[in-house]
């Protein structure tokens, strides 16, 4: 994505633009697809959906783009509208998972398989423990280490300051951590 900003400063120079190049429009759909897949991935854990937020992130992006002002800040727009899609996700999961719980306490509950795959206990532990984190904390872990964004693009991303970023990936961090020893010692 660097490529993409560092293009239109040379094609635009500092000035507002109407339109961005096409160059800029294809770049972004094939670098923001990829970064973006794997960022949303990180952030609602499922392939489908995070597919669904990477190309509605991208329709807006290239729908709004006369809204741009700076050329140069198309990447972390793109993060911006992608983390706000996610988070919605994370929030309409999270209801849903309320209503299914609420469901679940009435019906009789159902018996776990016998064996289960070690990787996909250690899989499903992990995804347990990170869909207990709020989700500020869960988008700024998944822009970090699922996108690989510094604190100043995941501050951007989520529309908050650098060090309210770090405080989200500390805590984040930390909780994922203690959920995930709850769940070695079988709380979780």
């Amino acid at each position: 994505m660097r490529t993409i900003t560092h293009r239109l400063d040379s094609v635009h120079g500092r000035g507002q633009i109407e339109q961005l190049p096409p160059e800029a429009v294809i770049e972004l759909l094939h670098h923001g697809m990829r970064r973006g897949f794997r960022i949303a991935c990180a952030m609602v854990g499922d392939r489908a959906e995070a597919e669904d937020c990477v190309q509605e992130a991208l329709a807006r992006v290239i729908e709004q783009q006369a809204r741009l002002r700076d050329p140069r800040a198309l990447e972390g727009w793109f993060h911006r509208v992608l983390s706000n899609l996610c988070l919605r996700v994370l929030r309409r999961r999270r209801l849903r998972g309320l209503v299914h719980r609420l469901w679940e306490e009435h019906r009789e509950p159902s018996v776990a398989p016998d064996e289960i795959l070690a990787r996909r206990q250690a899989l499903g532990s992990l995804q347990a423990a990170l869909d207990e984190l709020p989700a500020m904390q869960k988008a700024a872990l998944a822009l970090r280490y699922g996108g690989g964004l510094s604190i100043a693009d995941i501050a951007s991303a989520l529309g908050v300051r650098a060090n309210t970023a770090k405080t989200h990936l500390c805590r984040g961090l930390e909780r994922l951590r203690r959920n995930l020893e709850g769940t070695r010692h079988g709380r979780l």
